[in-house]
């Protein structure tokens, strides 16, 4: 009899399906949020790094069209416009270089033009004018631009170019990466074994050449 009354009690247990449904919602709310959070975590993203991307175009932009000269005041200046664009409230999270750089036409060596690729290792490197950086970022010095000359395009003998880099560190909304480590380290798996997803903070970086509209753009210290 007792042990009837037991197996009779464990089957009502097995089959009752009170309370599946608030449970069930509640697994799939959690796992919707967690796409949510995902979605707008990765949209965010690519939304400031085209930003970021325009960013520096339209600073680009402005100062290749500049009549007066520039220097390390216009710079931290037109710096601000590049924060204001980026939607950037922090602008210690952010640097930007300015480098005028030139091809000198060699009298030796009248017409030839700088960082052709067909010359290889020998090809003629552009001359430094002169450069001013914020934040972090250190100015060129020649040997440093030599290092990037695979990064500028071809410049005509006796041309000009501007070369505007910026950065800009991104911390992400809701730091997932984080707690999915955090989990993985719960359970005795390495999280660097494993993808994460976004780091916490992304670095947008941009290198951008561009050619001055209106005749060549003059470097002055005081400006």
């Amino acid at each position: 009899m007792i042990m009837e009354k037991m197996r009779s009690l464990l089957r009502r247990v097995r089959d009752d399906e009170t309370g599946s449904i608030p449970i069930e919602g509640l697994l799939a709310f959690i796992m919707l949020s967690g796409w949510l959070m995902l979605s707008i975590e990765i949209y965010d993203v690519f939304k400031i790094r085209g930003a970021a991307t325009r960013a520096n175009v339209t600073v680009s932009d402005l100062i290749s069209r500049e009549k007066d000269p520039i220097g390390p005041k216009y710079v931290a200046g037109i710096k601000q416009v590049y924060d204001f664009t980026t939607g950037n409230h922090d602008p210690s999270r952010s640097w930007m270089r300015v480098t005028l750089v030139s091809c000198w036409d060699d009298p030796q060596d009248l017409g030839h033009a700088c960082n052709d690729p067909t010359e290889g290792s020998d090809a003629k490197k552009v001359k430094l004018t002169d450069s001013y950086a914020t934040g972090l970022a250190e100015k060129y010095t020649q040997e440093a631009l030599d290092l990037e000359a695979d990064r500028i395009p071809i410049l005509a003998a006796g041309d000009q170019a501007l070369i505007v880099e910026t950065s800009y560190a991104y911390d992400l909304p809701f730091k997932l990466s984080e707690a999915y480590k955090a989990y993985l380290t719960s359970i005795g798996k390495d999280p660097t074994k494993h993808f994460v997803g976004f780091h916490n903070a992304i670095s947008f970086d941009n290198f951008i050449v561009t050619r001055p509209r209106v005749g060549r753009l003059t470097w002055l210290d005081d400006h």
